[in-house]
């Protein structure tokens, strides 16, 4: 918790390996920085029959589309970021399916092309092994939430432009979230 700025919007970057990691996250956060959280969430599950859809509104959950408009799902978190609100992004793009860290894609630096805000990398330890992907419904089991330091955008970027610059921002969040798992 030491590692979360006391002000300012921040982008939080976890490993995503449940449905469960929304929530442990959600949990771990101090209540005045959840109530300026918006969400990131995959159109196919938050966003697929009226009752979640209602529920992703409420919750503050933004549609990521990564099929047909990943444009669109990063405008909503940069629009979020630009008024001042935190994001959390899950940068693997989709659960994992053994519960091992996957590639982080490009868009955590696409998020703060414009508007470079402290990210934070987030490591979920517990949640694969409460609600694996194979699995209908969870388990009891112990989750861990750890916060990481913040990683400022330009300095992992360095004078990298356009893509080159997105990699080495996801490389980096990677890196800081595999150095969490690895505690």
């Amino acid at each position: 918790m030491d590692n979360l700025p006391a002000e300012g919007s921040i982008l939080l970057c976890p490993n995503h390996v449940s449905y469960l990691d929304p929530f442990a996250l959600g949990i771990a956060l101090p209540a005045e920085r959840l109530r300026r959280t918006f969400w990131s969430g995959w159109t196919g599950v938050a966003f697929n029959t009226r009752l979640r859809r209602l529920f992703s509104r409420v919750a503050r959950i933004l549609p990521v589309d990564p099929d047909r408009a990943v444009a669109s799902g990063l405008a909503f978190g940069r629009a979020a970021l630009d008024q001042g609100f935190d994001l959390v992004w899950f940068p693997e793009g989709a659960r994992s399916r053994d519960g091992q860290l996957q590639r982080f894609l490009p868009g955590i630096g696409a998020l703060v092309e414009q508007r470079p805000v402290p990210i934070i990398p987030v490591y979920i330890d517990g949640s694969f092994v409460a609600w694996p992907v194979d699995q209908r419904s969870p388990r009891r089991a112990p989750i861990t939430v750890r916060f990481g330091p913040p990683i400022s955008p330009e300095n992992v970027a360095g004078d990298a432009t356009g893509r080159e610059r997105d990699d080495r921002i996801a490389a980096a969040v990677h890196a800081a979230v595999a150095a969490l798992a690895a505690r």
